[in-house]
């Protein structure tokens, strides 16, 4: 067995998970998410938009689901993580149902990175906004442009 020399545990070799990988509490109900859309498909460096994405309740009971909004930078030029959690949005929808999510997209407030002088800005460019319920059950994707 291979030990971690920083903390003295075993090594693992397996793939790691994400941190919100799994919701917060188990559902007795199944959603659908459906008609990603956006109200500007491109802004501006300081320009805003919002998401709407529609959530179904299929299943034969009420329940609360919770939609997750992340953000990736297709071209960055300095390393940002993959993956960024920017919103999230708690609907009840009842059974046979459903509900839309809005979530507010701002440039400078969802979209920023640290550059090489770990100054904060908006680079011009696409980037892909999914939601989901969970980092790794993302449902629908759009795309962005900032010019």
């Amino acid at each position: 067995m291979r030990w971690c020399r920083p903390c003295r545990a075993p090594a693992t070799t397996s793939r790691p998970t994400s941190r919100w990988s799994r919701p917060s509490s188990p559902s007795y109900t199944i959603f659908r998410h459906s008609g990603i859309r956006l109200d500007d498909t491109h802004i501006s460096l300081d320009g805003r938009t919002r998401l709407h994405v529609d959530i179904t309740n299929t299943g034969e009971r009420d329940g609360t689901e919770v939609v997750q909004l992340y953000v990736t930078d297709d071209l960055a030029t300095v390393s940002p993580p993959r993956i960024r959690l920017r919103g999230v949005a708690k609907r009840r929808v009842a059974a046979g149902e459903r509900v839309t999510a809005t979530f507010p997209v701002t440039a400078a407030r969802d979209l920023p990175l640290f550059d090489e002088r770990l100054r904060t800005v908006v680079e011009r460019g696409t980037f892909t906004l999914s939601v989901g319920s969970a980092s790794d059950r993302l449902h629908q994707r759009i795309s962005l442009t900032v010019s």
